[in-house]
């Protein structure tokens, strides 16, 4: 594509060249230089060359804007799933969590009910629980102690 804009630019050139210079005859002017139609075809064809090449080169630039566009959009919905992922795995983890505290007050609350006060154990969990807020919160820390120990 180059190579024939260089062509036609010389032809054009070559051209003007000739009618620029001084003719010796007219007869030879009129064999040696081009016509006017020779001329404006030979325009018309460079213009068309150009034409095309600014499109192809129109043409590339938008593929690679659509590339740059698909790859973006593909990065965002890419990243908004791992965030999605993220989240979900957070909630599972808390309701994983709220579970566990349920349970374990659940237990904390049987495990009162079966606590004889005048027991050793139940006189050291009277000592014990004296600086909680309640019994039963004193008990779900004493059996998270027990379960952590392994006791």
């Amino acid at each position: 594509m180059a190579h024939m804009l260089d062509e036609l630019r010389q032809e054009l050139e070559s051209g003007r060249g000739r009618e620029l210079s001084s003719l010796p005859s007219a007869a030879t002017s009129k064999a040696a230089s081009p016509s006017k139609k020779e001329v404006a075809l030979a325009r018309q064809r460079l213009n068309t060359l150009i034409d095309e090449d600014y499109q192809a080169q129109a043409q590339k630039r938008e593929a690679k804007l659509i590339e740059l566009q698909r790859q973006a959009e593909a990065k965002r919905a890419a990243e908004k799933r791992r965030q999605q992922e993220l989240i979900e795995l957070q909630q599972r983890e808390e309701l994983r969590e709220r579970r566990r505290q349920e349970a374990l007050r659940e237990k904390a609350q049987a495990w009162l009910i079966k606590l004889n006060p005048r027991s050793e154990e139940g006189q050291w969990f009277e000592e014990f629980s004296y600086s909680y807020e309640n019994k039963l919160q004193a008990a779900i820390d004493y059996l998270e102690a027990m379960r952590e120990t392994g006791l």
